[in-house]
């Protein structure tokens, strides 16, 4: 059973081009990590806000590496591609675990 989050997720990620969800997932990190900077954390809540994009974050992550794996295999291994081409370790990252989730479901 998925959140209601989960699901929109999955919606959005069904819209979105292999580049877009890769510019959302790579904004999704620079935001979280803008607002944990901020100058004022405690009057603007800076860590309950940081904390709720980290959530986001990790809700896409997922959503990539199990559920698009499975629903749609070309389009998540176009968007590993597109993960692989960057030089941000995490995009590397993400998109190295995205083609082993993709290799584990072609060989069951």
């Amino acid at each position: 059973m998925t959140s209601p989050i989960e699901q929109r997720f999955a919606k959005i990620v069904d819209l979105l081009d292999p580049i877009q969800i890769v510019a959302l997932y790579l904004g999704l990190i620079n935001l979280e990590e803008l607002v944990r900077a901020d100058l004022h954390p405690r009057k603007h809540n800076a860590s309950g806000r940081a904390s709720y994009l980290g959530d986001y974050h990790r809700i896409l992550h997922r959503e990539l590496v199990s559920g698009l794996a499975k629903r749609d295999p070309v389009k998540a291994r176009r968007v590993a591609e597109e993960l692989l081409l960057h030089s941000e370790h995490s995009l590397r990252n993400l998109g190295l675990r995205l083609q082993d989730a993709l290799s584990q479901d072609v060989g069951e």
